[in-house]
């Protein structure tokens, strides 16, 4: 999986682990041949005050364990950054939460498309809309 290249942003900002660092170089390379801007931040432990004081139309891609994906797209988001001004990648395997369009409940689901509710028992199938609020990807019954 790679990103998509998304055009006429202002600047690009490539936000990184060190797993994810590897994912970046495709865009990267991609950012260098079209000599449009871009700032690199991999690893570093102040993470929140470098996206605080990123300008609007910046755009963001970031990679990494998912884990660290996920406590960074929340820096991300109370930094101010949208859905549609970011992307993510996660390296290894992914670690979704769901939540349960029956009972709310929210669960891990790790990489797995279909699972029963811990909580009601519902067959679910884990959809692509990620609920912000909830921090999961939602889970929809399944027939």
């Amino acid at each position: 999986m790679n990103f998509e290249f998304a055009a006429n942003k202002r600047l690009y900002l490539l936000f990184g682990d060190e797993a994810g660092r590897k994912m970046l170089q495709e865009i990267e390379k991609t950012l260098a041949e079209k000599e449009l801007p871009f700032e690199r931040h991999y690893g570093r432990s102040d993470a929140a005050q470098w996206l605080s004081q990123q300008k609007m139309g910046s755009y963001l891609y970031g990679a990494g364990r998912s884990d660290w994906v996920d406590q960074m797209k929340r820096l991300a988001e109370n930094a101010g950054f949208s859905e549609e001004e970011m992307q993510w990648l996660t390296v290894g395997a992914e670690n979704k939460q769901v939540f349960c369009s029956g009972c709310h409940a929210v669960q891990r689901a790790g990489s797995r498309r279909r699972l029963a509710c811990a909580n009601c028992g519902l067959p679910l199938s884990v959809s692509e809309h990620y609920s912000t609020f909830h921090r999961a990807y939602l889970g929809y019954p399944d027939e």
